[in-house]
């Protein structure tokens, strides 16, 4: 049995042991019905389940946070500017 299909098999055991309630003593039944769930289905789900398996074990990548741009603040103006104002508001 290959790495991939025994983890989508114990994946399946486990939870036909949830759905039945957790009952103890039943591992290989479950372990044998979720081989048969996983053979009945198309192929293409079985590569799905693998990449969600693969995907929940993989860790998680990190982004770098990048600084953020500030914006210039209003009395950062040159004193033209300033002047132009305040004679256009005396005016």
């Amino acid at each position: 049995m290959d790495g991939v299909f025994e983890e989508q098999v114990r994946q399946r055991a486990y939870e036909i042991w949830v759905d039945l309630g957790r009952a103890d003593g039943q591992a290989h039944e479950h372990w044998v019905a979720a081989e048969r769930d996983l053979a009945a289905q198309p192929a293409k789900v079985k590569k799905a389940r693998a990449v969600v398996a693969k995907s929940k074990t993989a860790a998680p990548k990190v982004i770098k946070a990048t600084p953020a741009k500030v914006a210039p603040s209003k009395a950062t103006k040159s004193k033209k500017v300033a002047r132009e104002a305040s004679s256009g508001a005396a005016a």
